[in-house]
């Protein structure tokens, strides 16, 4: 059987980033925290891994997607976070 992958179009590539930052944003202890593609969620944004459980569910529910538990790996930057939610809207 042939997998088919979707082409997501620069604009989809930038509604998925901002609303990745958004989702980021809201969970942020420290609502000034200036936030980055190059941020690191736990070094510089203070999440530990229930914060990021609960950013995943947050992208499941707004994207309408599942993300198996064991799939993210680690996703260390704002940027990680970015790209693998757009590699999943590809699938």
């Amino acid at each position: 059987m042939m997998r088919v992958i979707k082409i997501i179009t620069a604009m989809e590539k930038e509604t998925i980033k901002n609303k990745v930052f958004e989702i980021i944003k809201s969970r942020l202890f420290y609502k000034d925290t200036p936030l980055t593609m190059e941020s690191k969620l736990e070094d510089d944004l203070w999440m530990d891994s229930l914060d990021e459980v609960e950013i995943l569910m947050e992208l499941e529910k707004e994207f309408g997607i599942l993300i198996p538990n064991d799939d993210p790996g680690r996703c260390l930057t704002v940027k990680d976070v970015v790209d693998y939610m757009i590699r999943r809207m590809e699938e």
